[in-house]
């Protein structure tokens, strides 16, 4: 999986150029961002006379093999908040339990009588 750069490279140089117009000669493409990647470097190559590298503007984001596990990953996450949200919502419709009599466990000692370490 590849981002893609190169129009985004276009608009920044654009803005170069109208603060600085002495950097940059003649003027720079407009990339169309349906046009192929290869299309899109000679646009840009052509405007600014030189020839660009053929991975110009290009960052690899993960590689083929790498995107597999990623999507198993977040399938793996999707499931478990389906899970989680299931098990919320049967947790919070189950009905108190009846178990405890009296209001729980009392202590032997009386409220008013203070307790002292020493």
């Amino acid at each position: 999986m590849r981002l893609d750069l190169v129009p985004l490279v276009a608009i920044a140089l654009g803005e170069v150029r109208s603060l600085a117009p002495a950097f940059l000669k003649g003027s720079i493409p407009v990339i169309d961002t349906a046009a192929t990647p290869d299309r899109q470097r000679a646009e840009l190559a052509a405007a600014l006379g030189r020839p660009l590298a053929a991975d110009f503007g290009h960052i690899t984001l993960l590689k083929s093999d790498q995107v597999s596990t990623a999507q198993r990953a977040v399938r793996l996450f999707d499931t478990a908040v389906w899970f989680l949200l299931a098990l919320t919502v049967a947790l919070i419709a189950q009905p108190p339990s009846s178990s405890r009599r009296g209001g729980g466990a009392r202590s032997s000692t009386s409220a008013s009588a203070p307790c002292s370490p020493w």
